[in-house]
């Protein structure tokens, strides 16, 4: 049976709430979805509590009573504009040669987590990009070879902490029993690419009204982010600090195959112009996968949401009802598309 998941996108103007199921595919099908006004956020931060919840709870009530589904986690798009973005590196010693395996990668990156050491910063995102065995063998996945020593190299992204708390209280506030946040930037990108073209080394930029999301994504990894804020600028002034941003990556990632562009501005013509003759690699707005009635590229993150969400939620049904009941529900969640959408 598949599982249904629940995700939330908090925008500048709308919060908008989305209860899914995947089908064989590997698309989804949306069984119901709620909107609201957005209320309680500022560039990225929570200013009045009680306002980001109630913004959260509307919507949220309105896609499960148009689903049917009650909620129990809830996965939201999270950008932090003080998010850094850091490489740790850890180790793991076994007693004499012997064969790595899971638990001896788990334990070095246990070890490179510990390294970070800053109270202050949470870890929203962690993820290995290398491994070394013996100071000298570099592999990309070391389990089931033969050596003394691990070396992890990880790509982790560090938001504050007390933003993480505060969004800790409004899922509290709203009924919730957990609360994921999700870098937005890793559901753009899981919007815009299918799990099997994920090797290559693209540039990507999520360029939206309140935040501008750059990163260089290969081997299924982040491999370099950074964010900047952009309230209330001009679609030329977002257009230039995007371009200074993505030349910066490109110093550092040469090897980089496309530049990939998603998010509001992602169809504006200045943009694209702008990066077609300022690189002499391909630029491509791809369109988001998963949802039909999400296959915009300002819908990108929301699109994404629902797919790393479903990694994350395998193990945990949130819905057992009747087929009758699902149908239903699909009938009522297609409403709510063609309204809004």
């Amino acid at each position: 049976m598949s599982l249904a998941v629940s995700v939330l996108d908090f925008g500048v103007k709308n919060t908008i709430a989305l209860i899914a199921e995947k089908k064989e595919d590997g698309s989804f099908s949306l069984l119901g979805g709620g909107e609201a006004k957005a209320r309680g956020l500022k560039d990225g931060q929570i200013v009045h509590l009680g306002d980001a919840t109630e913004s959260v709870v509307e919507a949220l009530r309105k896609a499960e009573k148009a689903s049917g589904v009650k909620t129990d986690t809830l996965y939201f798009n999270f950008d932090d504009p003080a998010i850094e973005s850091v490489r740790v590196q850890g180790s793991k010693h076994l007693s004499g040669e012997g064969q790595i395996d899971a638990e001896t990668v788990t334990l070095a990156r246990r070890a490179a987590e510990r390294l970070i050491n800053d109270f202050e910063k949470t870890i929203v995102y962690a993820k290995e990009i290398g491994f070394v065995i013996d100071d000298r063998d570099a592999v990309l996945n070391p389990v089931g070879v033969f050596g003394q020593k691990l070396d992890i190299l990880m790509q982790v992204l560090l938001a504050r902490a007390s933003l993480v708390d505060l969004w800790k209280s409004v899922i509290r506030r709203a009924g919730l029993s957990k609360g994921v946040a999700v870098p937005s930037i890793l559901s753009s990108l899981y919007g815009i690419l299918p799990r099997e073209d994920r090797q290559r080394k693209r540039l990507v930029l999520d360029l939206g009204t309140d935040f501008l999301n750059v990163c260089v994504f290969s081997h299924a990894t982040i491999q370099d982010y950074q964010i900047a804020v952009t309230p209330d600028a001009t679609a030329a002034a977002i257009g230039e600090q995007a371009l200074q941003m993505a030349k910066v990556f490109f110093q550092k990632h040469p090897d980089a195959e496309q530049v990939l562009l998603t998010g509001d501005y992602a169809e504006n013509e200045l943009f694209s112009r702008l990066f077609k003759e300022s690189f002499l690699v391909p630029v491509f707005v791809p369109t988001p996968l998963g949802v039909t009635q999400l296959a915009q590229p300002r819908l990108a993150s929301a699109a994404g949401l629902l797919f790393v969400a479903d990694e994350m939620e395998v193990k945990k049904p949130l819905f057992e009802g009747r087929r009758g009941i699902m149908n239903q529900a699909k009938s009522k969640a297609a409403s709510f598309i063609q309204e809004y959408f």
